[in-house]
């Protein structure tokens, strides 16, 4: 009886700490998407930069918002990287929708929301496996 207790405290600090890793990646991704997205409105506000160049410039940083998502998320948990990677897009994808449809015209899904659906599904999955296999810088080094 008291092993059961052991491992069932042992399963639930996991999930918390998992719960925390996915929370702590999606804040992080969704700050970044935040600051490139204010330099990038800056940047079309002052210069001559065409708005044909928001799209491109959309789906890009969203895809680099999911890929940090899935780096953080998956080197906090440690093991499984491609599906907490994974999961870590596809959450910060949908919040991010979720958000965008609040303040816009309300709930669309078209072509645009599939790409993005499927650039941050895939930024999330290679950002969760490179953050499960990069290793931190004090232990790739060699002692002498």
């Amino acid at each position: 009886m008291y092993s059961e207790n052991i491992k069932t405290m042992d399963t639930a600090g996991g999930l918390r700490a998992a719960a925390g890793g996915f929370a702590r990646g999606i804040i992080t991704a969704a700050v970044f998407t935040l600051v490139v997205f204010a330099l990038f409105a800056c940047i079309l506000a002052y210069t001559a930069v065409s708005e044909s160049a928001i799209p491109i410039i959309s789906t890009a940083v969203q895809a680099a918002g999911a890929l940090i998502a899935g780096f953080c998320t998956a080197k906090r948990s440690g093991s499984r990287g491609f599906l907490s990677g994974l999961a870590a897009g596809l959450g910060y994808i949908l919040i991010i929708w979720f958000i965008a449809s609040l303040a816009g015209d309300g709930f669309y899904v078209g072509k645009h929301f599939l790409s993005m659906l499927g650039f941050s599904a895939l930024g999330g999955a290679v950002g969760g496996v490179m953050g499960v296999n990069l290793k931190s810088g004090r232990s790739n080094k060699r002692k002498r």
